[in-house]
């Protein structure tokens, strides 16, 4: 967001410009009002604006504080009182939530966290719009003032940063669109392969992606509920083997005959670890990889802290169950229970299940190659591929 002043000041230091880092005011509040924290980072805050002339009515619901998916770190601040809506809660959350929105403005307006300045004639200043919050101070009447307000739609120049991209990509293609291409050709083989239920590998990997897509999970995490299964597919095993200079192959997992027809494939044992070890591989960063390997320990979880979780399970899944150690130990819950990762692996698992319909129409293999890319290039940028010690 931009903001330029085309007349200046008043010249008695009224309306000035005031800016506050977001962030600062949320972590403040995390540490001494951690309910409130709470609330502003799970219920959603509805905003509108409606203007009637040119046909608008621009509306939008979500918490104020967002947090990425380990829940640790701020990712953005979204707080306008002029275009907030009413709340869309149930009564006995309405104050609770308006003390908590009063605690955090308490901590915006606190003098050490502002920085205030006059904005001259013809000067404009950018800032950050998810994360700093901006205003002005009272304007004293009867100066001639002119701002001029801008913003820059981040997904726009997204988008034509990826098309330009592709308009000059290099000969031969980069890394990152050879990853991409592998990944995507792994997936695909997944159409041939079925490994117990009424659809095949693709298509049940494209409905959890499209699950936690819709969700509005975070990119790692769409890309992990896409590739969640990776470790059951031949062309992935076939890779990792290579890798690993020709070693054996995994063990397929049989049916038993309880469950299904005895002698029935449900896929390789193990096959959360391979699939976590095949995308640290191709260089997905290390969160990819943990809740791929983790969405196996959240079945088990489940099974053992929600006894009519197994009653929803399909015939397939419980035979891979008893594969993959049955329910959890009382040491295992309790490991599993502080894992910073739960929650999302919780809900990954939750995509899993939902992702068995055999006539669910949701977006191919495409739809998902930016998706892709962006989660790589930030992995390159933070200079981490994530270290693991899985193995088979």
């Amino acid at each position: 967001c931009s903001k330029g002043d085309a007349c200046g000041p008043a010249g008695d230091g009224s309306g000035e410009t005031v800016l506050v880092d977001g962030f600062a005011a949320a972590q403040r509040l995390r540490e001494q009002q951690p309910d409130a924290f709470r609330l502003l980072t799970t219920c959603p805050q509805p905003y509108r604006y409606v203007e009637a002339a040119e046909q608008v009515d621009l509306r939008a619901a979500h918490p104020i504080i967002s947090l990425d998916t380990s829940r640790k770190n701020v990712t953005s601040i979204q707080l306008n009182n002029r275009s907030a809506a009413p709340l869309e809660l149930p009564a006995e959350q309405v104050e609770p939530y308006y003390r908590a929105l009063g605690a955090l403005w308490a901590e915006i307006e606190s003098p050490d966290l502002q920085i205030t300045f006059p904005l001259k004639e013809g000067e404009v200043v950018m800032f950050h719009n998810n994360r700093v919050l901006h205003g002005r101070s009272a304007f004293t009447a009867g100066h001639a003032r002119h701002l001029q307000g801008c913003y820059v739609d981040k997904d726009a120049l997204q988008s034509a940063t990826r098309a330009l991209s592709a308009e000059i990509e290099p000969s031969p293609p980069s890394p990152f669109s050879l990853t991409v291409q592998n990944i995507l050709k792994v997936l695909e083989t997944g159409a041939a392969e079925m490994y117990g239920e009424a659809l095949d590998t693709l298509q049940h990997s494209l409905q959890a992606a499209h699950c936690a897509r819709h969700a509005g999970e975070a990119d790692e995490v769409v890309v992990a509920a896409l590739c969640h299964d990776v470790g059951h597919l031949e062309a992935c095993v076939r890779q990792l083997s290579v890798a690993a200079g020709g070693s054996d192959a995994p063990q397929k997992m049989l049916a038993s005959g309880e469950e299904l027809e005895a002698g029935t494939s449900v896929g390789y044992e193990g096959h959360e670890r391979l699939g976590a070890q095949f995308m640290l591989q191709c260089g997905f960063p290390g969160v990819v990889a943990e809740l791929i390997n983790g969405h196996v320990e959240a079945k088990r979880y489940l099974v053992r802290a929600k006894p009519s979780y197994m009653a929803s399970l399909s015939a397939a899944s419980l035979e891979t169950l008893k594969c993959q150690g049955g329910p959890m130990s009382d040491s295992e819950m309790a490991i599993f229970g502080e894992d910073p990762l739960k929650e999302t692996k919780l809900r990954m698992r939750f995509y899993d299940e939902a992702a068995k319909e055999p006539d669910a129409k949701v977006p191919d293999c495409s739809s998902y190659h930016s998706t892709l890319w962006r989660v790589l290039l930030r992995a390159c940028i933070v200079g981490f591929k994530g270290d693991s010690d899985i193995s088979w």
